[in-house]
């Protein structure tokens, strides 16, 4: 006979922020440009366009604005060809992640005005993908 153990959903956490851009011209200039500093999950073709998903090279902030923050800050560094391909892109988003819990009961993720102010000043969007639970109280099979 198998033996189950109960499983506990996690709480509400944030993941991560990650870049997502695309554009009818080649965004290489600036993600070559931002270089080890990110990690590249695509950069290329995808579907009809040109597109890169980037996420920051560094231990995730606790905290949603902490990351934004990170991101504008990495941005507004970038040469003037870098920035070309950036506001040549049709589509700039901070893209936040975040994993539903069954627990807490709800959970504030905040972003300050100023965060804000510059994410719009960059002609970038602000989005949230959220992502469903595990199951809470699976059986999980056990030796």
């Amino acid at each position: 006979m198998t033996k189950t153990r109960r499983v506990r959903s996690r709480p509400t956490y944030f993941v991560n922020v990650d870049l997502e851009l695309e554009s009818d011209v080649d965004l290489r200039p600036l993600v070559d440009e931002l270089g080890e500093r990110v990690f590249i999950l695509h950069a290329g073709p995808y579907d009809g366009a040109w597109a890169a998903f980037l996420e920051l090279n560094r231990a995730n902030d606790p905290e949603v604005d902490d990351t934004l923050r990170g991101w504008l800050d990495l941005v507004d560094t970038v040469s003037e060809s870098a920035r070309e391909a950036w506001f040549a892109a049709k589509r700039r988003d901070f893209d936040v992640g975040i994993c539903a819990g069954m627990e807490p009961h709800m959970r504030a993720f905040t972003v300050q005005g100023e965060t804000l102010r510059r994410i719009a000043a960059f002609g970038a969007r602000l989005t949230f993908t959220v992502y469903a639970p595990p199951k809470p109280e699976r059986p999980v099979p056990t030796p």
